[in-house]
């Protein structure tokens, strides 16, 4: 058998030291950069030089792409399959154990497992069944998003509808039937979704035949990512651990940044107190950026509070650069600025793929892609899709096709499938008179027919569009800022965007973003046609192999690195988030966030931050930097102030 020599030629000493530890509870604490997974995959490797069987082994991640490179990476050092080693999510260990025990239980284990789309399927089926009538109720997006999130959370539906839905506690009965049909409708088909999956994971695991099975079997047990677990994934690592001979959490707490998802900051803090006898080791070396970005990320995560201090060093002392922060007076300027800056290492032979423009949320990145669009720098969107090809943007933007061609029947399509009660097979019959273009194609006209080839209940809600219609052909003259703002006020598109999307807030802040950007625009066609431009803009990058720069939020630029990292709109209200002003654990959150987004630069970090927010419809807004920038000793940036002072 071989020795760990050859493995621990590549650990430094806390690595080495942590991996050394095979016995007993262990918490290894890796900051951003530090080799988290070679250890981890490291100490899997000792533990099984040690005399531990593959079939004694668990490990769980979470994605399934990161078992399956750990295993391999394991398999490639051993040189031999593991055929018996229990790897995974887990969703998909609790799949694999619950078809081995389930009919221990009295089950059929024989079950099908639901995707998201499936469960959203059910719930519009249900929905149906209950004839539901009210103008405003959630939709099945929104419906699943709110089971999952009660039942990862640990929530009663009462205590979900007044932290997240106050305005829907009216229909809490409904609801509740909803959500219990549902169980019953899932019972009946022995169908499972992914919640099922872990709340029987954890039923196996305090049953007392499947326990004692599966407590025997699996004796080492190894958890990545520990900081994103929720509240029932804590519950089930702690069920398997109870008779295991090494249990070994990896994580970072400063990395903790998906409460928003369920998971709970807390478990990795407690856990040295949850468990007897911990272990913990830091992983301080990092590997990946420069001291002066450290210096620069660890001063920002020194203000949090509730945390296991660490201070990150640099493998390399090589002198770098210090972190530079840009203020410029408008996001435009903020957007010219970035363009310049990206250029300028293009011309310095820096490929784009080596670049990445982060920020906190994605509705913020418009006036950036319109940017790069312009200046035909390629780039990929990682937060999302492209801002104008989200849905509730389509939304918005099929009522000015209308408005500026009434035959065009892709806007009406859309416009139409919004109108509660109007159903796929009414639009198509619309549609199609339409294009016959057999009547005035204007847009009274087109109104007209299109309001009487609706069921009464369509009428109803149509009058709102139809008046909108006809009051912009009395008054025709008026920018697309203000016919996005009239359109922000129809009761009908408000309801839509709330009871169809989950996060229905941040797809608000969406269009009021694209009422500002609207606003550099004088009419509909002119506004439409830089719109098409840049749809083509976008197509003619795609499938060509090039270079591009990264655009992404912060949550998904998590394990990632760059060369140069931009991060933007660094304003108190942006960064951090309005929305976690009021609440101190939130705000430490925010930090994290920033924290994550630092850490993620090798070898320059970029900040800028607007002092003005020019909107559409309360004009000039005057932005503050961030509190996390005013917080940081201020020999650890470089600053160049476009404006006046920094303060």
């Amino acid at each position: 058998m071989s020795s760990l020599s050859s493995v621990s030629f590549n650990l430094n000493v806390d690595q080495l030291n942590a991996v050394k530890k095979i016995h007993g509870n262990s918490l290894i604490l890796a900051g951003a950069g530090t080799g988290k997974t070679h250890t981890l995959i490291s100490k899997v490797i000792k533990t099984m030089e040690s005399g531990a069987s593959d079939r004694e082994i668990m490990l769980l991640t979470f994605t399934n792409k990161a078992a399956f490179e750990m295993s391999r990476r394991v398999e490639n050092y051993l040189k031999r399959p593991l055929f018996e080693l229990t790897s995974g999510t887990f969703h998909s260990i609790a799949s694999k154990l619950l078809r081995q025990y389930k009919r221990e239980l009295g089950e059929d284990p024989l079950f099908s497992i639901m995707d998201l789309e499936d469960v959203k399927s059910l719930f519009e089926h249900i929905r149906k069944d209950m004839h539901i009538t009210y103008k405003t109720f959630p939709k099945k997006n929104v419906l699943a998003f709110m089971l999952s999130y009660m039942r990862n959370k640990d929530l009663t539906l009462s205590d979900l509808l007044f932290q997240k839905y106050p305005d829907w506690m009216e229909f809490e009965d409904d609801l509740k039937e909803i959500f219990d049909r549902y169980q019953v409708l899932k019972k009946q088909s022995n169908i499972y979704d992914f919640d099922d999956l872990l709340e029987n994971f954890l039923r196996l695991l305090k049953h007392e035949k499947t326990k004692e099975q599966i407590l025997n079997q699996f004796k080492w047990i190894f958890i990545d990512e520990f900081q994103d677990t929720n509240k029932l994934q804590n519950d089930i690592v702690y069920e398997l651990s109870l008779r295991s001979s090494g249990l070994t959490v990896v994580g970072d707490d400063a990395q903790s940044i998906y409460s928003f998802r369920g998971a709970c900051f807390q478990n990795i803090l407690n856990f040295p107190d949850k468990y007897k006898d911990v272990s913990v080791f830091k992983l301080e070396t990092n590997y990946r950026s420069s001291k002066e970005i450290l210096d620069f990320a660890n001063d920002v995560i020194s203000h949090n509070i509730y945390q296991f201090p660490k201070v990150l060093v640099p493998y390399n002392s090589d002198t770098g650069l210090k972190p530079h922060i840009y203020r410029t007076y408008s996001d435009q300027d903020q957007a010219d600025r970035v363009i310049s800056l990206i250029e300028k290492r293009m011309e310095n032979g820096q490929s784009l793929n080596h670049m990445a423009i982060l920020y906190r949320a994605h509705s913020v990145s418009l006036s950036l892609q319109l940017a790069l669009s312009r200046e035909g720098i390629p780039f990929k969107v990682y937060s999302g899709i492209k801002f104008f090809e989200q849905a509730h943007i389509k939304d918005i933007m099929s009522f000015l096709k209308v408005i500026y061609n009434p035959v065009d029947i892709s806007g009406w399509r859309r416009l139409l499938l919004m109108l509660p009660s109007v159903g796929i097979k009414s639009v198509t019959k619309i549609t199609n008179l339409i294009v016959t273009k057999s009547f005035n194609p204007d847009l009274s006209s087109v109104s007209e027919i299109v309001h009487g080839l609706l069921s009464a209940k369509g009428k109803k809600y149509f009058t709102q569009v139809k008046n909108f219609f006809m009051d912009f052909l009395n008054n025709s003259s008026r920018p697309p800022s203000r016919l996005i703002s009239e359109l922000c006020k129809l009761t009908l598109l408000n309801d839509h965007i709330v009871s169809s999307y989950e996060n229905f807030e941040n797809r608000l802040e969406d269009i009021e973003n694209l009422e500002d950007f609207a606003g550099k625009y004088e009419d509909i066609h002119s506004f439409l046609i830089e719109i098409a431009l840049l749809a083509e803009n976008r197509n003619s990058n795609k499938n060509k192999g090039v270079d591009s720069i990264i655009l992404t939020t912060v949550h998904q630029a998590k394990g990632l690195e760059w060369e140069t990292v931009f991060i933007v709109w660094m304003n108190e209200g942006f960064f951090p988030s309005y929305k976690s002003l009021e609440n101190e654990e939130d705000i430490e959150e925010e930090r994290r966030l920033f924290y994550v987004a630092s850490t993620r630069a090798k070898k320059e970090l970029i900040i800028t931050l607007p002092s003005i927010n020019l909107k559409a419809r309360r004009g000039n807004i005057y932005l503050q930097p961030s509190r996390f920038l005013q917080e940081l000793e201020e020999d650890l940036y470089s600053f160049e102030n476009e404006v006046h002072e920094f303060d």
